[in-house]
């Protein structure tokens, strides 16, 4: 990836955020920003460990749960077990309609076979999308594509 170009100003803010974690590492909140501010600067290890420690501090955060959770799948996407699949699974307990539970979910259980399930939760998510929303197009083919392999 070609390096982005930032503001010095960003790298000031991150800094004293950084500074100012250190003297409150409690502040949950503080973990994320400082997490979503490393994937701006595309640090994955250090924004991973930043929102490891604000999951910590606030495990019932869907904020920064679905955040955590979508940074934990990406590095290894298409990976549905271990710490991707703890997370999103506490995702959709907490928050059953969340969007990328029910979509992580779906795809975890297409994985493993279970196309009922699959389905079920694919079209859960069909129904919360907006119907500008260029996702539902792939959505629509994934449940298609999910049936025609249950019918074999």
């Amino acid at each position: 990836a070609d390096n982005v170009r930032l503001p010095p100003m960003v790298f000031d803010m991150v800094a004293k955020l950084e500074k100012r974690l250190a003297a409150q590492p409690n502040d949950a909140e503080g973990w994320a920003r400082l997490g979503r501010s490393y994937v701006v600067l595309e640090r994955k290890d250090k924004a991973l460990a930043a929102y490891a420690k604000a999951y910590e501090l606030a495990p019932d955060n869907t904020a920064v749960l679905s955040d955590y959770a979508w940074l934990v799948f990406n590095e290894n996407p298409g990976v549905t077990t271990g710490l991707a699949q703890t997370l999103y699974v506490r995702l959709a307990k907490l928050e059953p309609a969340h969007p990328d539970a029910l979509w992580f979910l779906g795809f975890m259980a297409f994985q493993q076979g279970d196309l009922r399930t699959a389905v079920n939760h694919w079209e859960r998510l069909l129904k919360l999308l907006p119907a500008e929303d260029p996702g539902r197009q792939h959505l629509q083919q994934a449940i298609d594509s999910a049936r025609k392999k249950a019918r074999r």
